[in-house]
């Protein structure tokens, strides 16, 4: 019995430590092929090591942005939560306008986040979903205030939490 709740114990330790539990890689994904992308993950695990505390910081809560889709005739309801420790999570549901037609998703992962010499933030997620394994993406943030950012494709999330 105690030997189980060690190693319990260990796991959840792993778990919280999310950039040195080797979960920290990258993949690509071609065609149906999913391979490691050896550069990206040395880019993360660098960015990890250089990491700026306080971009991690003024990332750090749940963001809330509307992305419409207007050539699709959808909308896309987002929360991104950014931890302290690392740790990524989003859910978001993609609506058919004039329609009841949702689809839900939701993802976990990594991130880490530098300050740019113009003061924006730049951010390497790692995220696994229904669709994505260990998923490298790229980004930047440039905040209007502490609570409303906006990332490099122009969205404007606002904290909610």
């Amino acid at each position: 019995m105690r030997i189980s709740t060690v190693a319990a114990v260990l796991l959840a330790l792993a778990a919280a430590t999310p950039a040195f539990a080797q979960q920290d890689y990258c993949n690509r994904r071609f065609g149906n092929q999913v391979m490691l992308d050896e550069g990206a993950t040395r880019t993360f695990r660098e960015m990890v090591a250089r990491q700026d505390n306080r971009a991690v910081a003024a990332m750090s809560g749940t963001w809330y942005a509307e992305i419409p889709a207007p050539q699709l005739g959808m909308t896309s309801y987002q929360y991104r939560q950014f931890q302290g420790n690392g740790l990524f999570q989003y859910q978001d549901q993609t609506c058919t306008t004039g329609t009841s037609f949702c689809s839900q998703n939701q993802g976990t992962g990594f991130f880490s986040a530098l300050t740019a010499q113009d003061g924006s933030i730049q951010t390497f997620v790692i995220v696994s979903d229904l669709q994505r394994d260990h998923e490298c993406i790229g980004g930047y943030a440039r905040f209007m205030d502490s609570n409303t950012m906006q990332d490099g494709g122009g969205i404007v999330w606002r904290r909610v939490q």
